[in-house]
Formats: C-alpha cells, structure tokens, sequence
C-alpha cells in the first residue's frame, strides 16, 4: 500500500485518482493531528460534501473517544474482503471523524439504495417505540383492521411487529413479487399464506420491510 501525505485536519483536498477498492494508508495521523479523510483513494474537500451531512462538525478521532488505529485496521480489513465499498463515514457524539469516498465514487454522485431503505425503515419504527407509540410485541393484525383476510391464519394471528424488523414472517418466499403486483400492498401481503410459524426462521423478506413502513 502507498502512504498519504501527512495534511492537517483542517485541510481536506483532493486524494490521487486510484483504481477502487484502494486506499492510502497514513500512519500516525491521530497523535499528530491529522485527517483520516486523506486516507482515501478520493478525498474531497469539505465544500463537496453531501448537503446535510456538511453541517455536521468534524473532529479528530481520538476527541471523541474513538482510535484512530482501529478505524485504519478496519479499513485495512475490508480493503482485503470480497466488498466494494463506495463510502465511509463514521460519526461519534454527534461529530464525524472520518469519511472518504473510493474512486470512481463521490458525494455528488446519485446512488440506488436499495435495501438501505430497510435501515431508515427499522430506525424510524425504532423512534416510534422510543416515544411509546407501539410496541414490537405488538401484534401486525391490530394495525389493519380494515384489509384482514376473511378467515386470519393462527400464524397470521400470531405475527407480530418483531418478526417483521427480524424477517421471520415464516414465508415460504420473499413476499415481494407477489404483493407489488397489487394496489393494495398491506392487503396483499396480509392475504399471503405464512407456511411456518412466526418466529421460527429467517427468510430475506422485502415485503416485511414495507409493512414496517405502513405500520409507522
């Protein structure tokens, strides 16, 4: 691996033009003060950075309680697995202490989220417990009184908000295909048979992440 020029925290430009899934290794950044944002193959300047997430305050690892060591084994962990990765950053105590992006990647550039969204969806059902709302204890069926089955399965009956954030509905197949083919999601998904009880194994389910969406 190429070692970084030694920058100061406070100067964040450009990164050398390298291939993905490389990175610049700079060593002893945290004791001297430096950025781990120019440990990236494409650092860019604080001004580049994604709208939102600018308004965040940077700090030096360290002052926050985090090695600085440890982020760069990390990196070094995940520079050798079968993962590309297209962005970093790791906040702590309401400050970002590091962040970069792999070439040909950047903070400007458009992303699809795909399953991401079940992160923002299970975070949001999260604050909806925080503040007493629901419970994950609480059972699907009490949510959509209106689009039940005429007859509710003793495992439909017996679903509860738990097994949707976990994805053990007990499905036979990702619920997805066959309830998008409807206009009426949560009716659809409600209607599906759950072959095994609720609880009892995981199935990558994205229907379940959608009526996690509806309850909140």
């Amino acid at each position: 691996m190429q070692r970084a020029m030694k920058i100061p925290a406070t100067a964040w430009p450009a990164g050398p033009n390298l291939e993905r899934r490389t990175f610049l290794r700079q060593l002893g950044f945290g004791a001297a003060g430096l950025g781990l944002l120019a440990t990236f193959p494409s650092c860019l300047p604080a001004d580049g950075a994604i709208s939102g997430a600018a308004h965040l305050p940077r700090s030096r690892p360290e002052a926050q309680g985090v090695s600085s060591a440890d982020i760069l084994a990390f990196l070094e962990a995940i520079g050798t697995s079968k993962h590309e990765f297209h962005s970093f950053m790791f906040a702590r105590h309401g400050h970002v202490v590091a962040e970069g992006w792999w070439t040909p990647y950047r903070p400007q550039a458009n992303h699809m989220l795909y399953s991401l969204s079940k992160s923002f969806t299970s975070t949001a059902l999260g604050f909806a417990v925080c503040e007493g709302k629901l419970e994950v204890e609480d059972l699907v069926t009490s949510f959509f009184p209106d689009d039940l089955p005429a007859s509710v399965s003793d495992n439909l009956a017996a679903l509860r908000v738990k097994h949707l954030l976990t994805m053990s509905v007990g499905h036979a197949q990702d619920s997805t295909g066959a309830i998008t083919k409807e206009q009426n999601w949560v009716k659809s998904f409600l209607a599906l048979p759950i072959a095994n009880s609720p609880g009892s194994a995981f199935l990558y389910n994205s229907g379940a992440t959608y009526m996690l969406s509806a309850i909140v």
